[in-house]
């Protein structure tokens, strides 16, 4: 599991997950694909665990299973039934 920021021109960042860097690789592919290699609206950037629990700390938007319980971050246990 890694974390990056999903940058947007119009939008701001936004705190994503991905299962692996491959998979973060290749969604930046796609963007690219999709718009004919013209500047896409967003781009996926890596970061470290460490600021990815900063982010959710300071309360700002993510897409994760990271939520805080307390003072602490912790990541959400998955659903068995999905």
């Amino acid at each position: 599991m890694i974390y990056a920021f999903r940058v947007g021109r119009t939008y701001g960042r936004m705190l994503v997950e991905f299962w692996s860097r491959k998979e973060m690789d290749e969604a930046n592919m796609a963007n690219v694909a999709r718009d004919g290699g013209a500047e896409p609206p967003f781009y996926y950037e890596a970061t470290s665990r460490e600021q990815a629990h900063k982010w959710v700390k300071m309360g700002n938007n993510h897409e994760t299973g990271l939520y805080l319980d307390g003072s602490r971050v912790r990541y959400a246990p998955s659903d068995p039934g999905v």
